[in-house]
């Protein structure tokens, strides 16, 4: 009878044919991104557990999970994370044991956060995905948030893993917390009634003759010590191992509930929408950049447009636009960094070794020119003054007029991006290509200049005028495309070069509002002089690299060689790329080095704009561009060439002439 009612417990349908809930999960989401972006329990942008400071957050379980998990509307049963390869046929197996402990003091493991929780009764958010063989319901969502649990306890079993070794396995039980009915109980269960507790008998204890621990019998195949040191682990009465796969759960463990002195809930799981629009740059700041639950539906969004919030359920109409107060410049700057109308102060700083700096004046703007060892290009960086931002349709006047947007024609819908090349993940920061299109970086369509708003037509007017007059005429292709880029608080583009195949020379930014660092560094293959899988770099070393002087003469000296090899040996060539990084002493160092040091770090100002010239600038290094307040524009222009692009990338308008 035990038997059958523990197969009756613990029965599961497949996932096709598993009931739907009783009720809607409060809160939900289709992507990791946007539970990320919106929940404060779950942060981690892999993996199932969100961990932070010794203390776990939540979990999230999806997919196949161990051959012992459990889980009805109170309790869930569950292996720790990590430990898992794929064999051969592609099974996930476990290839060695689970651990207790972390690397260091500082690294607590998730086993000890989980402990710690326990100690401190701290209850845990659990998440299910719609892959989960063990859920007791067909969950209708990616991402379902079942509630809060409270962590009750861990122990170690064996399992039978990689090549047919048997593996310690760690192992949680969560009960839920408070005594509300459970939305995702199946519409078509197993009712727990008082016979099943009558059958089920007492819950019975026993303590291991080696170790002393008491464990209760969670098995009908006979009591076992669980204890992760002990030799009698897994032991069956201490005599004999367990079967390393499925058992037969005691039934008296399945339904026994462990009460904590106090099961309120620490706050809704469904956070509230935030009280935003009310003074100046408060939808500006990083809270408000983060998702919302939507109070409608429970859907997590997250905050795809630069003017609020809206709903992606197709089912649902929910939005909020807050309203936005212009930023003047003044309250994007400190009061120290306030401009007069002379010579700006530079805050730059490079690299005298490898880099060499000339200063211009033009026309009220002070230039600082940076040219590199061995390299063709230049990177320009124009710093404008209080003055020269006051003009008449100046930068002071188009920040202003690329805040209204409740003027159609000063509209700009900016929103976030696709990263180019992902597959689904949003940019951070905000969008919006004009002209030509732009497929680099952020997906999206492109709108001709026409209709875009007067200070996106002024900026690439003025940075036309900037390539000419500064970088000169010779070389110059007028620009044919912008991409701008709204940043909010906290929000940045991470390295990256420009340099994809199909642009012209040149590229040219104008910034404007908040200051920002803008920092250029060598890539990693040519800082390190191979590639992370160990293949010597094709392109001519230049000055700078790791080692120095002594190391670049070595990696000239063999780049000339194996040159000569080419065109009259490809096999030899081929082979001598993969010796030299071990005969240079630059293999060991591959996977250590990210990259080189800051060569340049400019501090760009409201009205300041940058000029990137040289297809080998973009060849030999990668920048990044950190806001420092909570609102700046980004403009950058480029000359798309119309060869390079497919025929069905072609946008469908005429591209004008500035």
């Amino acid at each position: 009878e035990l038997v059958a009612l523990s197969r009756k417990l613990t029965a599961r349908l497949p996932i096709t044919e598993k009931a739907g809930p009783i009720g809607r999960p409060s809160v939900w989401a289709d992507g990791r991104q946007a539970l990320c972006e919106t929940v404060p329990y779950f942060k981690t942008p892999q993996g199932g557990c969100h961990q932070n400071d010794g203390h776990v957050y939540a979990f999230y379980f999806d997919s196949v999970g161990h051959c012992r998990e459990y889980m009805d509307t109170d309790v869930i049963i569950a292996r720790s994370g990590g430990g898992m390869e794929m064999d051969k046929d592609r099974n996930l197996l476990q290839s060695r044991d689970h651990e207790y402990q972390g690397k260091s003091k500082q690294s607590k493991s998730q086993v000890e956060a989980v402990l710690n929780n326990i100690r401190h009764e701290n209850p845990i958010v659990i998440i299910c995905g719609d892959r989960n063989e063990g859920a007791i319901c067909r969950m209708p969502h990616k991402f379902c948030v079942l509630g809060w649990y409270k962590p009750i306890a861990v122990w170690t079993e064996k399992t039978l893993g990689k090549g047919g070794r048997a593996f310690r396995t760690i192992k949680y039980r969560f009960e839920r917390l408070g005594s509300k009915d459970a939305w995702f109980a199946p519409k078509e269960g197993v009712s727990l009634t008082g016979e099943y507790y009558q059958l089920a008998g007492p819950l019975t204890y026993a303590s291991c003759a080696r170790c002393r621990k008491q464990h209760p019998q969670m098995y009908l195949e006979g009591w076992m010590c669980l204890t992760y040191d002990c030799e009698s682990l897994w032991k069956v009465d201490g005599k004999r191992d367990a079967a390393y796969g499925r058992l037969e759960y005691n039934p008296a463990y399945l339904l026994q509930r462990t009460p904590w002195s106090d099961e309120q809930e620490p706050y809704d799981v469904r956070v509230p929408i935030p009280d935003v629009g009310n003074y100046i740059g408060d939808n500006l700041s990083y809270i408000n950049t983060r998702g919302i639950c939507c109070p409608k539906c429970g859907k997590c969004n997250s905050r795809r447009y630069f003017k609020g919030w809206k709903c992606e359920n197709r089912e649902c109409d929910w939005e909020r636009f807050p309203k936005h107060f212009p930023v003047r410049p003044a309250q994007l700057h400190s009061p120290w960094d306030t401009f007069g109308d002379g010579p700006s102060l530079g805050r730059n700083t490079f690299d005298e070794a490898n880099v060499k700096l000339a200063i211009e004046h033009y026309h009220g703007m002070k230039i600082y020119r940076y040219t590199f060892n061995g390299v063709e290009g230049s990177l320009t960086h124009i710093t404008s003054n209080a003055r020269l931002n006051a003009a008449a349709n100046g930068p002071n006047d188009m920040l202003a007029a690329l805040q209204q947007q409740d003027d159609p024609e000063l509209e700009l819908p900016l929103e976030r991006r696709i990263f180019a090349g992902t597959g689904g993940d949003f940019m951070s920061s905000y969008s919006i290509n004009y002209g030509m299109p732009y497929k680099f970086i952020a997906s999206g369509s492109s709108l001709p200049f026409e209709k875009a708003p007067w200070p996106v037509r002024s900026a690439r007017a003025d940075l036309n005028w900037a390539s000419q007059n500064i970088l000169g005429q010779e070389g110059h292709i007028d620009f044919n495309e912008q991409l701008i880029f709204a940043y909010l608080e906290k929000q940045k583009l991470e390295y990256h070069d420009d340099g994809e195949k199909g642009l012209g020379p040149r590229i040219a930014t104008l910034s404007l509002g908040a200051s920002a660092r803008m920092h250029l560094r060598m890539k990693h293959k040519h800082f390190v002089g191979c590639s992370k899988t160990g293949i010597f770099t094709s392109d001519k070393p230049i000055p700078g690299c790791k080692g120095g002087d002594a190391a670049y003469h070595q990696r000239l000296e063999a780049w000339h060689a194996l040159e000569q090899l080419r065109e009259s040996d490809r096999a030899q060539y081929i082979r001598r790329q993969k010796e030299i990084p071990h005969e240079l002493g630059m293999y060991q160092d591959r996977n250590k080095v990210r990259a080189g040091g800051d060569l340049v770090v400019l501090t760009l100002n409201h009205g300041d704009m940058v000029l990137m010239e040289g297809r080998q600038i973009q060849q030999y290094f990668e920048h990044k561009v950190q806001s420092e307040g909570y609102l700046r524009f980004a403009l950058t222009c480029r000359t798309v060439l119309g060869d390079h692009l497919k025929p069905d990338e072609m946008p469908a308008f005429e591209v004008s002439p500035d």
